[in-house]
């Protein structure tokens, strides 16, 4: 992507496809009812920053040299259904339920 109109840093993972496996799983039961879905193909990442406007140039350097970084590896033990508002001010996050495993 290009720095200067780049407006999300992710990072994407190896290793994913239990979460894709419930992906799926979830857009199958949610299909009867009426939910449609995603018109792009689930791609499992770790949002990193968002970018409002401008150009930030610590995301471009980052951008040129962060695909070489190496993050470390984790378990995850949970799984969170999480429902966002839009506002003019930014998003407002709330845990609609949590899955331990």
């Amino acid at each position: 992507p290009n720095a200067r109109t780049a407006r999300v840093l992710w990072v994407g993972m190896e290793g994913a496809e239990p979460l894709k496996d419930i992906v799926k799983k979830l857009e199958d039961g949610c299909d009867p009812m009426g939910f449609g879905r995603d018109k792009q193909a689930f791609s499992p990442h770790l949002t990193l920053a968002r970018v409002r406007e401008g150009f930030n140039a610590d995301l471009a350097d980052f951008m040129k040299y962060g695909h070489e970084k190496d993050f470390g590896s984790f378990t995850v033990n949970a799984l969170k259904l999480m429902k966002s508002v839009l506002t003019p001010s930014g998003p407002i996050y709330s845990d609609v339920v949590e899955v331990r495993f």
